[in-house]
């Protein structure tokens, strides 16, 4: 973990590899250093959202940085983050997968406020976890069911 920091401190201008590398590597790094650099990252996100390998990695971002800190507990930086992503991504209505996706997510956010109590969150992120066990994404059924279960 310590090299994998070390690399991403020494580059300045992150290119894809350094945001690929942030993205699927944030549940191993310490949540100070999540936050001093996803600023960075969305800073730079925004400068090359409209190229689209960098519109998938910022929707990469994003997602798991905010299903990390549900996965941690954490409703006041998963409403942060969302409302970044809200602020810096539009979603397409091509974009279903993004949509749904998004939709889970802002559920999910509804049922921590709410200690579970939503209902209506709740089915609507079953809903979703349906959709994608549907489509044949049965991994990732899998891990929003898990996530879902663990909030």
């Amino acid at each position: 973990m310590n090299k994998l920091m070390h690399h991403l401190d020494l580059v300045e201008r992150w290119g894809n590899f350094e945001l690929a590398l942030f993205t699927n590597c944030l549940w191993i790094f310490p949540s100070s250093y999540i936050l001093i650099n996803s600023e960075k990252v969305i800073l730079h996100l925004v400068e090359f959202a409209d190229i689209r390998i960098y519109e998938r990695s910022a929707f990469g971002f994003f997602f798991n940085i905010i299903m990390f800190f549900i996965d941690e507990g954490n409703l006041e930086l998963a409403e942060h983050f969302f409302r970044k992503f809200e602020n810096t991504l539009k979603i397409d209505s091509h974009q279903l997968y993004e949509q749904s996706f998004a939709i889970f997510l802002k559920d999910c956010i509804e049922l921590m406020k709410n200690k579970y109590h939503n209902k209506k969150a709740y089915q609507s992120a079953r809903n979703i976890i349906n959709y994608f066990e549907f489509l044949g994404f049965h991994n990732k059924a899998k891990e929003l069911a898990e996530l879902l279960e663990n909030i």
